[in-house]
């Protein structure tokens, strides 16, 4: 599924991790199944990163033709609003990454850390608007 021979030797490494992690979930059944299912959700969720940050990611001799129009983010805001990231509780900065440097969706994220959509909007609203007064003060 990978066409890389390392690629795959770190996914089946990363896929029987999980495995060990969630143990507890398999209900019985085809352990096989279960594991391959596991496997196949972990290889495309990858797959998925990889392309996000390969269209993020271009080696262009034209910046402009990478740039966004509009108004650049000077190097000192950035590291400012880096700062105030940082200042985020562990799970409100992982959500607010996840969701907003990353795209995940909020069903997306809720999987991955096994919490409800619903509370992964939550920490998002709480973590957009500590971060706006961080910046605005």
């Amino acid at each position: 599924m990978t066409g890389d021979q390392q690629e795959a030797q770190e996914l089946t490494q990363d896929i029987f991790v999980r495995a060990w992690d969630e143990l507890d979930k398999f209900r019985g059944g085809s352990f096989g199944a279960w594991i391959y299912t596991l496997g196949r959700n972990l290889i495309l969720n990858d797959r998925r990163t990889r392309a996000r940050f390969s269209r993020i990611i271009t080696f262009e001799d034209d910046v402009a033709a990478v740039e966004p129009p509009g108004a650049r983010v000077s190097r000192e805001t950035a590291l400012t609003i880096a700062a105030a990231v940082e200042t985020l509780s562990p799970r409100a900065k992982t959500i607010f990454t996840m969701h907003d440097v990353e795209g995940y969706s909020a069903v997306e994220i809720g999987s991955a850390l096994g919490i409800e959509p619903s509370t992964v909007r939550v920490h998002l609203h709480r973590a957009r608007q500590r971060l706006a007064e961080m910046l605005v003060s």
